[in-house]
């Protein structure tokens, strides 16, 4: 008795691949999920895709190469810093040269005050180096590899150094800011 054997069907040809798999791979490193709060429903969480090309503070976040308190200190100093804008003039700025009046003779808002008083604080314990990092990075949005050029370091170790340094002034802020305490010595 002869056995017949099925012929295997031959596998089907895929002309054309839609998937965009390529397209995420590349663009992966720029976006991530994250979950907030659902402005609809008290409790509730979604979840939504964020840029992280102009935000270098959430993407550290992202690689897990910051914490929680160092994340928050550089959002809490960005807030400042926006809030001590007037047009492009920073109030700090106006602060040191007329006390109470901007730029077109309006009163400086308490907001104003109170950010660059805060602001001024910051920069005390961050050191004239360190607060320009912080206003490049955070202030200006540019990536550690800019800012290591800025500095004129260049290459891979350059980026890491000023990436290391930049994490030991969202570590200062963050004690500044009331979200960590002091290293004990």
């Amino acid at each position: 008795m002869k056995t017949k054997y099925k012929k295997k069907p031959k596998p089907i040809e895929t002309v054309h691949d839609r998937r965009a798999v390529d397209v995420l791979a590349a663009i992966q490193r720029d976006i991530a999920v994250i979950e907030v709060d659902d402005p609809l429903e008290a409790g509730a969480r979604n979840a939504v895709v964020v840029n992280l090309r102009d935000d270098p503070l959430r993407k550290l976040k992202e690689m897990q190469s910051i914490n929680h308190a160092q994340f928050e200190a550089g959002r809490i100093w960005q807030r400042y810093w926006e809030a001590s804008e007037i047009g492009s003039t920073r109030s700090i700025q106006l602060q040191e040269r007329v006390q109470t009046s901007g730029p077109s003779g309006e009163d400086l808002s308490e907001r104003q005050i109170h950010a660059s008083a805060r602001l001024r604080e910051a920069m005390r314990e961050l050191g004239k180096e360190g607060e320009a990092l912080v206003r490049d990075i955070l202030g200006a949005r540019m990536t550690m590899k800019q800012a290591a050029i800025r500095r004129g370091l260049e290459g891979d170790y350059g980026a890491k150094y000023i990436g290391q340094r930049f994490r030991e002034c969202l570590e200062t802020l963050a004690v500044v800011f009331h979200l960590a305490s002091r290293p004990r010595a």
